[in-house]
C-alpha cells in the first residue's frame, strides 16, 4: 500500500491514480478569461456547499474560478493550511449511498488582506470578478436582536 501522499496540484495524477478519490479534471489556470467569485471568509460552510458546487460547475467546462479572502486574525490559518495545498482540500461526504470523498480545486487563490490591502483591494476591482460575496448574509445575532 502507499504511504500518505501530500495534497498539492503537482500530484493530482498520483491521487487519481490511486483511486481512492476523485480530483479536479478541469484547467486551475488563473486565466485572463476566467471569470471570478471573490469570497471573504472560506469557512467549512462555504468549502462544502459554494465552492463544491462551484467545482461541480467548473467540472463541466464553465470558466469561473474562486478567491477566497481573508480579512481577520482567525483567517489567517486558513491561508496557512491551503497555501501549501495549492488551495487544494478534500471533502467528505455522506448520504443515503454512502461515503464519498473528492478534491475540491475551484479555490484558485487566497489572499490575507491584512499582509496585503492594495493586493485584495485590486484584486476585488478586477474586472474578472463577477461576483463579490460575502460570507456573513445577514446581520451577527447580537444585532438581530437589537432590532427585533
Amino acid at each position: 500500500m502507499a504511504g500518505p501522499v501530500k495534497l498539492c496540484a503537482s500530484n493530482l495524477g498520483v491521487i487519481n491514480k490511486l483511486g481512492l478519490v476523485s480530483v479536479p479534471t478541469y484547467s486551475r489556470e488563473m486565466t485572463q478569461d476566467r471569470n471570478l467569485i471573490f469570497h471573504l471568509g472560506v469557512g467549512g460552510f462555504h468549502r462544502s456547499h459554494q465552492a463544491y458546487y462551484l467545482h461541480e460547475l467548473m467540472g463541466r467546462g464553465e470558466n469561473w474560478g474562486l478567491v477566497g479572502v481573508g480579512i481577520l486574525p482567525f483567517d489567517k490559518p486558513m491561508l496557512e493550511a491551503l497555501a501549501p495545498q495549492d488551495y487544494l482540500y478534500c471533502l467528505m461526504s455522506r448520504g443515503s449511498s454512502g461515503f464519498g470523498c473528492c478534491v475540491v480545486g475551484s479555490m484558485l487563490d487566497y489572499i490575507y488582506a491584512p499582509n496585503d490591502v492594495m493586493a485584495a483591494v485590486e484584486r476585488m476591482a478586477s474586472p474578472q470578478v463577477r461576483e463579490p460575496l460575502s460570507a456573513r448574509n445577514s446581520p451577527p445575532p447580537s444585532r438581530r436582536r437589537e432590532e427585533a
